[in-house]
């Protein structure tokens, strides 16, 4: 039977009746088994894991989304901008239809590592290898082209 005060130390067996109150305190270790039920009140402080939700938001966020410590999509590619540009002339990264300029394009929007203009060495070099690339027409090379390429051909 219940007592009416807690024990010094936790009981090796778990009960079989969950209590009718929670506890006040967390536990000293996540449990094995997740629950069914969400919690209704949120957390004290946020989780640092990350989750992708296989299903879209119904509403809008409350500000624009960021990346790489807290830059917003407009922000992160100004600065990259600011980063090939010693590299390339201007006018050649602006343009869609040169090697640069679809490198950019590529850097910005389609680099599953989304490099941050923070790693500036990373920036440069993953632009550079990009122009190399689509300088030497890479979606049709018979061996390692990029993975949305029109004809597939991946690395053996």
């Amino acid at each position: 039977s219940p007592t009416i005060r807690p024990s010094d130390s936790p009981t090796e067996d778990p009960s079989t009746n969950p209590t009718s109150q929670p506890s006040i305190s967390p536990s000293s270790s996540p449990t094995s088994i997740p629950t069914a039920v969400p919690t209704v009140t949120p957390s004290a402080q946020p989780t640092n894991l990350l989750t992708v939700s296989p299903f879209p938001s119904t509403s809008p966020s409350s500000g624009p989304p960021t990346v790489c410590n807290s830059l917003t999509p407009s922000q992160r590619e100004a600065a990259i901008l600011s980063i090939v540009k010693e590299v390339s002339p201007l006018d050649e990264i602006l343009d869609s239809e040169t090697p640069q300029g679809i490198a950019f394009d590529w850097l910005i929007d389609e680099d599953p590592l989304q490099v941050c203009p923070s790693d500036k060495i990373d920036v440069e070099q993953r632009y550079i290898l990009s122009v190399i690339y689509f300088s030497t027409n890479g979606d049709n090379w018979f061996n390692c082209n990029r993975p949305n390429a029109p004809v597939l051909n991946p690395c053996n």
